[in-house]
């Protein structure tokens, strides 16, 4: 019976250890909170009430971000619907004088919220990025050739969560730039070296 008390003893720190290594797996849910829903913890965010959609950083305060050189198409769209609101007329005008003038070759990148299915939601962004090519197209004299269209459903989203604010900054299309040599992906605008 000695045997097993000073054992018992001698594993005592142990046990003790492994109880507070295994207390401090768990993460209060409290930790995890983001209220403003910009990925940073609200226990670490010095700017709790940052701009739905603002670019961050790892302190939760927005960040001034200038990109040179580029003009980024970003059209919004009302629920379950692929009509450009009138409201985006001059932003689609900048943005095809932009192509015009750089000979580039643009890929229109449509969106969903994530109400409804994927199928569902597959269709409508590439209805919503077909609108925006037609537009271009009709309205802007761009050539299609330099227009692809493509329908990323809700895979893509610049929001989580479910609030209005969240849904709607996911009912969008977007353009990128593509290198006419190699197709790749660019975040600034490539033109054509002649």
């Amino acid at each position: 019976m000695k045997k097993f008390a000073v054992l018992g003893v001698a594993l005592l720190p142990l046990m003790v250890m492994a109880v507070e290594r295994e207390a401090s797996w768990v993460i209060p849910d409290l930790m995890m909170l983001d209220a403003d829903g910009d990925s940073i913890a609200d226990q670490n965010d010095r700017c709790p009430t940052s701009a739905l959609g603002s670019i961050v950083g790892s302190d939760g305060c927005a960040l001034v971000v200038e990109r040179a050189g580029r003009l980024q198409l970003n059209i919004r769209f009302d629920t379950d619907m692929a009509v450009i609101k009138p409201e985006y007329q001059p932003e689609l005008a900048r943005f095809a004088a932009a192509i015009n003038a750089e000979d580039a070759v643009i890929e229109l990148r449509g969106h969903a919220d994530l109400r409804g299915s994927e199928v569902y939601n597959q269709a409508l962004s590439e209805r919503r990025a077909q609108a925006v090519f037609d537009a271009l197209v009709a309205d802007y004299g761009i050539e299609p050739g330099q227009l692809t269209v493509a329908g990323y459903s809700e895979s893509q989203p610049l929001a989580t969560g479910t609030g209005a604010d969240q849904l709607a900054l996911n009912r969008r299309v977007q353009a990128d730039i593509l290198d006419l040599n190699t197709g790749d992906q660019f975040e600034t605008i490539k033109t054509r070296s002649n």
